[in-house]
């Protein structure tokens, strides 16, 4: 029996399983310490039902998204655009591994000779991909396809990719077409593989626009996501889904 913090909800409780599901996978919906409390509750070496067990993996993708999210948006309260991603696996088993971690990285002039400074799909307008080719994006999105190629990721065949971009501000329109880009290349791997790997692409961002400089930051069609109590919220960020099958 595990109490949900900030609710009247139990683990124990069938009637309950459905809401807290809802809870764990609405992003927002938990604080980052009710979050990692609930799992704590979880993780304790006694017997578990099914439900809780299904549960935990759920919380971990929770938790890792909102330290995403706090650390970008917090960082960037000292100045500067920054950017970090995540990279999940999930096995046969549905077991779930947290496989890769980028560091926070900002816009940097060092970004320009990086994969993806240049590589843009889509019909993007090439002073908007020169203005942006030091954007934070750019060293995220390189790094990220150096880590999947250099271990072979998609050569193991995982039941499926969980990829989550976090930025505290929203992709310009060239680094959408970066995203794009990245997204078409692991494609092409999982064809040169003959593999068929479902991917989420999960790009989250604390500012959807800036009146400073390029006219359109975040994606068409962004969810806004609260962040803390909906009366007085702690911020706001912005969040676009991907969902393809690779190969």
């Amino acid at each position: 029996m595990v109490a949900v913090p900030g609710t009247n909800f139990d683990t124990s409780h069938a009637t309950d399983e459905t809401a807290i599901d809802l809870f764990v996978t609405s992003p927002g919906r938990l604080a980052l310490v009710d979050l990692q409390q609930l799992k704590q509750g979880l993780s304790a070496p006694t017997a578990h039902t099914q439900f809780e067990q299904n549960l935990l993996p759920k919380i971990d993708l929770a938790i890792v998204r909102q330290q995403d999210i706090d650390s970008v948006y917090h960082q960037a309260q000292q100045g500067n655009i920054w950017s970090k991603a995540r990279i999940i696996v999930y096995n046969e088993n549905n077991v779930q591994s947290m496989l890769h971690e980028t560091p926070l990285a900002q816009a940097s002039a060092g970004h320009t000779g990086l994969r993806y400074a240049n590589r843009v799909a889509g019909n993007v307008d090439a002073q908007v991909i020169h203005d942006s080719l030091g954007d934070a994006e750019v060293g995220v999105l390189s790094e990220l396809y150096d880590f999947i190629t250099g271990t072979g990721v998609l050569q193991k065949i995982p039941r499926r990719l969980y990829i989550i971009l976090s930025g505290s501000m929203g992709p310009c329109l060239g680094c959408q077409g970066r995203i794009a880009a990245f997204i078409d290349d692991l494609n092409a791997l999982a064809n040169s593989i003959h593999a068929r790997i479902p991917l989420t692409f999960e790009v989250n961002y604390t500012t959807a626009t800036n009146p400073l400089n390029r006219t359109q930051y975040g994606y068409d069609g962004d969810k806004e996501v609260v962040v803390g109590p909906q009366a007085m919220p702690d911020y706001v960020y912005w969040s676009k889904t991907f969902e393809k099958i690779l190969g």
